[in-house]
Parts: structure tokens; sequence; C-alpha cells
């Protein structure tokens, strides 16, 4: 079927490609748009999620160790903190790699003293 555009023939079936075309990528980039944005939405929530757990753990292990201290347990008080200076040093090595030439480097060679002393307990 022939129609007529500006003067011009067009056959119909053109027409209707352009116009699905036209309709279509629209459409399709709009869809790849907000599969894009509720990804990133998820993220920033999950990332949320996951800082209020690391300060609801932060508060709580610093209470236990306070508390800990109040009651004179140094020797708990040492063993909780040699656990949690073993257990993040070997993640950020494992994560990062082992630092050289910062200033962190010797902090964490310290951390690695700590982690080969430490004995975990059998409470």
């Amino acid at each position: 079927m022939l129609a007529t555009y500006s003067g011009k023939l067009l056959h119909l079936d053109l027409v209707y490609s352009l116009m699905t075309t036209k309709t279509l990528l629209p459409i399709s980039l709009l869809l790849i748009i907000a599969i894009l944005g509720s990804s990133l939405v998820y993220e920033i929530i999950q990332r949320n999620r996951d800082a209020r757990g690391d300060k609801q753990f932060g508060i709580a292990f610093g209470v236990q160790l306070y508390q800990g201290l109040e009651r004179g347990d140094i020797e708990g008080v040492k063993r909780r903190l040699g656990g949690f200076v073993a257990a993040n040093s070997l993640l950020y090595e494992q994560q990062y790699g082992h630092e050289t030439n910062t200033k962190f480097a010797l902090r964490l060679v310290e951390a690695k003293a700590i982690r080969d002393g430490f004995q975990p307990s059998s409470k």
C-alpha cells in the first residue's frame, strides 16, 4: 500500500516500521533506565544496611569492652581485642593485600604479630 507524505510516496510498511522503531526505542531505553535505577537504589539500601550493622557491632563491642574494664577483666578485654584485631587484619589482607610503603603498613605488621600470638578461648 502507498501513502503520501509531503508530496512523496511512501510504503505504509515503511511508515509502520518507522513508527514502531520510534516508539519501541524510547520504551526500551526507559525500561533499561528503570532497571538500572532500581539496581542502584538496591545497592544504596544494602550499603546503608551494612553500614548500620557495622555501627551497631562497634557500639555493642565497645560496650562489652567498657564493661569488662569496669569489672577489671583485663585478660577478657585483651582476648576480645586480640580476636577483633586478628579477624579484621586477616580480612583486610585477603581483600586488599599486604600493605607496603604506607603509613598503615606498620599497623598491619603489628596486627599480624597480634594475630600470630592470638589463642582463641574455649569459652
